[in-house]
């Protein structure tokens, strides 16, 4: 049988000299190849992150976007947890896609971008729903728009590395850089979910994107670029 590839997603981080706050870095972030076998894939969720492109507006150096996109009542400063959507996102312009049609803001690891046609086509036939994209004038975007993602499942942290919130108490876990995503503890209830666990280093904390087969295989045969895949581990059919 065919194997179909997929990726996981390797990250670097780096500390901002303005303010010391560790911050994930794109660039040098790096694609590592595997091949597992297509029946392990079509049984499988997968983890998903994408090329990063662009950084949320406005006021990226003073991070303006966190109190213009979020509710921040329940973020904490030092790890980064809480912080709850309550706006669109905002983008300095159009995104340049080339030939991809996902994407992911410098900064905001938990949430997808695609453009409008992968959203009708690949996501929207799965419940996936989209909503706007604006630049800083407060145009909505005509290429770009953001994935929702509503649903949460929890996952099996047994063994990650932790960090513990001195400030806050809340914990989250060290980002999965190698193998297998860790497996599910719950069924999800939607083709496209997000962990409630947070992962991430420093002042920076995401829930990760997780998607089904049924979406991993109408993106393959969109030949949807500009994505990655990781497989999650042992789990019941989903």
């Amino acid at each position: 049988m065919e194997e179909e590839q997929t990726y996981s997603w390797h990250s670097t981080w780096t500390k901002s000299t303005r303010t010391g706050r560790q911050l994930p870095r794109c660039y040098g972030s790096s694609l590592v190849q595997s091949s597992p076998r297509r029946k392990s894939i079509r049984r499988s969720g997968l983890e998903v992150s994408a090329w990063h492109h662009g950084y949320p507006q406005p006021d990226q150096d003073g991070f303006g976007y966190l109190s213009a996109t979020y509710d921040l009542a329940e973020w904490c400063e030092s790890c980064g947890i809480g912080a709850k959507q309550k706006a669109p996102f905002q983008m300095k312009g159009e995104p340049r896609w080339g030939r991809r049609g996902v994407m992911q803001l410098n900064w905001i690891f938990g949430e997808l971008f695609v453009t409008p046609e992968v959203g009708r086509h690949v996501f929207e036939p799965a419940g996936v729903s989209h909503r706007v994209v604006l630049s800083t004038k407060g145009a909505e975007l005509t290429s770009v728009v953001q994935l929702v993602i509503n649903d949460e499942v929890n996952i099996d942290c047994d063994g990650l590395p932790a960090e513990h919130c001195r400030r806050c108490g809340r914990t989250k876990y060290s980002v999965v850089s190698r193998g297998r995503f860790p497996a599910l503890r719950d069924t999800p209830s939607h083709p496209m979910v997000r962990t409630a666990q947070y992962f991430g280093s420093g002042a920076s904390a995401f829930q990760s994107p997780l998607v089904n087969h049924a979406i991993a295989r109408a993106a393959s045969e969109a030949n949807l670029r500009g994505w990655t895949l990781c497989p999650v581990a042992h789990q019941l059919s989903w």
